[in-house]
């Protein structure tokens, strides 16, 4: 099995292999049966990123996403400043409700998760509960830790 940025140390993936094929099941449903042990293990491919979400860190509002490029124009009239390294927006922690209530950033923020995002999880969270009804065969052949 290969499924982009991932890796596994389970060696007997057949069973899961050929249930994904027949039930054409995602990269995303695939990750979450492996992780599927006891939900710890984080060698899962990278979730879609959020359109647009906002998070508080210190004193600092850390705006992110794949849409924040669409509204650095007005993230700029809140003070806001590219972050390069965290590679998201920084503004002033006074700045929230402000941002919460301006009639372009509000209903962005607001929106929640993209259906991409959705589907990823709603996939993800599937194959674990698939893991845990059928995994015994991928856990017999996993190296002891």
């Amino acid at each position: 099995m290969t499924i982009e940025n991932y890796s596994t140390d389970y060696e007997r993936t057949e069973i899961l292999d050929k249930y994904c094929r027949e039930e054409n099941k995602s990269d995303a449903f695939k990750a979450g049966a492996l992780d599927g042990i006891d939900g710890t293990l984080r060698r899962r491919k990278n979730t879609p990123a959020s359109d647009f979400q906002a998070e508080i860190v210190g004193s600092k509002i850390r705006i992110s996403g794949r849409k924040t490029y669409d509204y650095k124009d007005r993230l700029k009239t809140f003070e806001g400043r590219w972050n390069r390294q965290e590679r998201c927006w920084e503004l002033p922690e006074d700045k929230m409700q402000a941002i919460k209530s301006d009639e372009i950033l509000g209903p962005a923020l607001s929106g929640g998760y993209s259906k991409e995002y959705s589907k990823w999880i709603s996939d993800y969270n599937d194959g674990k509960e698939w893991f845990h009804q059928h995994g015994s065969d991928i856990l017999k052949s996993s190296p002891r830790r």
